[in-house]
């Protein structure tokens, strides 16, 4: 193992891999079958590589090396378990080869698990070690804050973590850090724990929270100001609990602007890169899919260009309602886009509470323009259709207005009719 790569091999191999080993075995435990599994530290990565791609010196075999940190979740729990346990053991072990008390060098003990001091009169001992981390989801009301920080690649967010400092506590360090890193202030009695997660890389404990904001005067729609630290976190933001919920958990279509997300090389379309598994996705969606009696995404429009756009009335048969909003640059008319709605929420009342257009424009600056009416279901109200697709597209400015000239045409680029 070199880094965060490894494969997992039988016992067998590694007398065949003997030429790469240049350090101890350490015992992780056993496997189903009571066999041994033990963890190996591989020193030539580029004839590792080639000789697990052959398969070993005996030829044969389903060897690969892996990455832990983008395979990890992906992988079985108890198969990542065992990976994640030997890259700790195996950084842990490299990092303590001599003796921090007298500096004379360390022999394995307990089959690798403790290291003691090879003076005698020393005999100083050496266990892994854990470092505590926290990370949290700060939310405030609907909303919850999701950071990017500047090793990540383009478009990935996720909750705010970081290391719990010497004499401080949990609670303490969840305050801490998030004002640090976002100038957003934390309610301490809100810290609440919710589970805690192995973290390999070397050798953390993650542990997770949740916590409000800490009381503010700031009125509706408005939220709390952000102020990036700009060394670890380069960017956050508030997320409205239906967009995590649709965009992250449901498959919901969403728009993200080029500037922000990732782009995918084989489909060409901008994505947003999410947690995969993990503590981080595991909190995300907790809180996302609670209290939604109509699970039905808050908004539906195409990514980019302009349409027509309809703002409808959702009701259950409990007479519970939410409003949506749902643009279509294939729409001719916007009844069209109401009896497509019609046929999406089946199970649902659906009623027209006016209609409109939209265009989106990402330069020099993402803005979504709202602008216009319904001929024939007149116009909706314009403050709700910005605070639904404001909460819904996190990454643009919502704008009430025509589009400046230039772009306005495009609201009829594929279009008939204007009803």
């Amino acid at each position: 193992m070199r880094g965060e790569h490894a494969a997992r091999l039988p016992l067998s191999s590694l007398q065949e891999s003997k030429a790469y080993v240049k350090n101890e075995s350490i015992l992780l435990g056993m496997d189903e079958e009571d066999a041994p599994i033990f963890a190996v530290k591989m020193e030539d990565e580029s004839g590792v590589a080639a000789w697990v791609e052959n398969g070993g010196e005996s030829g044969g075999g389903d060897l690969r090396l892996i990455d832990l940190r983008t395979e990890g979740p992906h992988l079985d729990p108890h198969e990542a378990g065992v990976l994640g346990l030997a890259h700790s053991m195996i950084v842990w072990s490299a990092g303590q080869r001599f003796c921090g008390r007298c500096g004379a060098p360390t022999v394995p003990k307990r089959a690798g698990r403790m290291r003691l001091c090879s003076d005698v009169e020393c005999g100083e001992r050496f266990r892994p070690r854990l470092d505590p981390a926290i990370i949290v989801l700060v939310t405030y009301g609907e909303y919850c804050l999701l950071g990017h920080q500047r090793r990540w690649s383009p478009g990935r967010y996720s909750l705010l973590a970081g290391f719990v400092e010497v004499c401080e506590t949990m609670e303490s360090a969840v305050v801490r850090e998030v004002e640090e890193e976002t100038g957003v202030l934390v309610d301490k009695s809100s810290v609440e724990f919710i589970s805690s997660q192995p973290h390999p890389f070397p050798s953390s404990l993650m542990l997770g929270f949740q916590a409000r904001v800490a009381h503010q005067s700031v009125p509706p729609p408005y939220l709390p100001p952000i102020t990036p630290d700009g060394v670890e976190i380069t960017d956050a933001r508030w997320f409205h609990r239906s967009w995590i919920r649709n965009f992250m958990f449901g498959g919901a279509r969403h728009t993200v602007p080029s500037s922000v997300g990732g782009l995918d090389p084989e489909s060409g379309k901008v994505y947003f890169n999410v947690p995969k598994g993990g503590i981080a996705t595991d909190v995300l969606r907790t809180w996302a899919e609670a209290s939604d009696p109509i699970s039905t995404p808050e908004v539906k429009i195409d990514p980019k260009g302009s349409f027509k756009y309809m703002l409808l009335k959702v009701t259950d048969n409990k007479g519970l309602s939410k409003f949506i909003v749902r643009g279509d640059n294939r729409a001719a008319y916007h009844q069209h886009i109401l009896d497509h709605a019609d046929r999406e929420l089946s199970c649902f009342q659906v009623s027209p509470a006016g209609g409109g257009f939209m265009a989106i424009v990402e330069s020099p600056s993402p803005v979504i323009y709202v602008y216009g009416e319904s001929s024939r279901f007149g116009v909706p109200e314009i403050p709700l259709v910005v605070e639904i697709m404001q909460r819904s597209n996190p990454f643009y400015k919502i704008v009430p207005t025509v589009p400046p000239e230039g772009i306005e045409y495009l609201a009829w680029n594929g279009m008939v009719g204007d009803d």
